[in-house]
């Protein structure tokens, strides 16, 4: 059915939406892959610190202030996947 559309009005089909305000939009359940921006975010803010040479009462409150509130977003429109949450704690508590 679709594809008959498709063809008469000469509209292509995609699987991607795209994003909307940042956040995909989507028409397929939610899975590790969907959210994976979030986690490269997390990784490349975690990587441009230089965790030795900052105290730990510094490098807590550096998690505390930026890393924490980078799914905070996603998180306002949408249930975020355990994985991607456990993850984001694994590189907090490996950064600390």
């Amino acid at each position: 059915m679709a594809e008959q559309i498709s063809v008469r009005t000469g509209v292509g089909l995609t699987d991607n939406l795209g994003k909307y305000l940042g956040m995909p939009l989507l028409h397929s359940k939610v899975n590790r892959s969907t959210y994976g921006e979030i986690l490269e975010k997390v990784h490349t803010r975690l990587q441009g610190w230089k965790s030795r040479c900052l105290s730990y009462a510094s490098r807590a409150l550096l998690v505390k202030s930026v890393i924490s509130f980078i799914p905070i977003y996603a998180m306002q429109t949408s249930l975020l996947p355990a994985t991607i949450i456990a993850n984001i704690e694994k590189r907090i508590r490996n950064f600390i």
